[in-house]
């Protein structure tokens, strides 16, 4: 069999194996008599990585319908699944779904709310417990999906590739139904690519379907609500030039230091952060105003 498939069989196994502990562990707190009271908020951090590659870290994922997968900024990168449960759950919510706008920093409000916890700060997320539990709209009509400057941050400077002109790249933006992106979609880095991330994999028989459009282009422009496969572009279209400033307007405004943007920290290793230097403790390692080798 062709390596993909090889990798989708195994891949499949993997998420069949932790459907089976995740009925081990709901067996387990029925038994110990707390599901009455137990919430469980299970949520997938990007979409899956998919086949564009025969080496780590591309893998065997199939987001289909949505385009691309984890690294890409398209919706199969960036929408992933989610499912609450338990039997704390009201019984008028078990069995619904939903399609609004929600975010992973949305967890920590909808569960503190959930347990009648007050935060001692605001952060960006909301209170999407009335959502979940009784299908409440969700106020949000706007969500940055990535925020991106050149030269790109999270790799060091010396990185073959990367571009030093200050340009916004590498970001995206929904506000509803619109979504826009800037510059690249994905980042090469490192990595030998078979075929292009963009793409959609099938699930019945993992087939492989190319995008039609390039690469790199500046703007994207897509109507996800009639579609959200993200098959047409719509940045060339006349009649939406005014919004596709608009939606410019805000990435930049995103990107911005005045609006509180800090470029990624490196993810090189700081051996400096090992906790053996520091009493075994995980703490701050660098002084007030010192910062970190690139």
């Amino acid at each position: 069999r062709r390596r993909g498939q090889v990798n989708r069989t195994v891949l499949c196994s993997m998420a069949s194996r932790l459907d089976e502990s995740m009925g081990r562990l709901e067996k387990l707190i029925r038994k110990y008599g707390i599901w009455d009271n137990t919430l469980i908020f299970a949520v997938s951090d990007n979409g899956g990585m998919t086949q564009w590659g025969r080496l780590w870290p591309a893998s065997a994922s199939s987001n289909w319908p949505l385009r691309g997968g984890k690294t890409t900024v398209f919706e199969g990168g960036v929408r992933s699944v989610s499912f609450v449960n338990g039997g704390a759950l009201p019984a008028a919510a078990r069995g619904s779904t939903s399609k609004q706008l929600l975010h992973a920093v949305d967890i920590l409000p909808t569960l503190a709310s959930f347990a009648g916890v007050p935060l001692l700060t605001q952060g960006d997320g909301l209170d999407v417990w009335p959502a979940i539990s009784a299908g409440a709209p969700v106020n949000r009509k706007e969500l940055p999906l990535n925020i991106g400057v050149n030269p790109l941050g999270g790799l060091p400077w010396s990185t073959p590739g990367l571009v030093h002109d200050g340009a916004t790249n590498y970001s995206a933006l929904i506000s509803w139904p619109w979504k826009v992106v800037v510059g690249d979609p994905y980042v090469i880095f490192a990595t030998k690519d078979d075929r292009r991330r963009d793409g959609w994999w099938s699930i019945e028989g993992y087939q492989y379907t190319a995008p039609t459009e390039e690469m790199s282009l500046p703007y994207r422009l897509y109507n996800l609500e009639d579609d959200e496969a993200e098959r047409k572009n719509l940045a060339d279209n006349l009649e939406h030039q005014d919004l596709l400033k608009q939606l410019i307007e805000r990435v930049k405004w995103y990107a911005s230091s005045e609006n509180g943007w800090v470029k990624p920290q490196s993810n090189v290793p700081q051996t400096s952060a090992n906790p053996r230097f520091h009493n075994w403790i995980w703490l701050p390692f660098l002084r007030e105003g010192e910062e970190a080798s690139q």
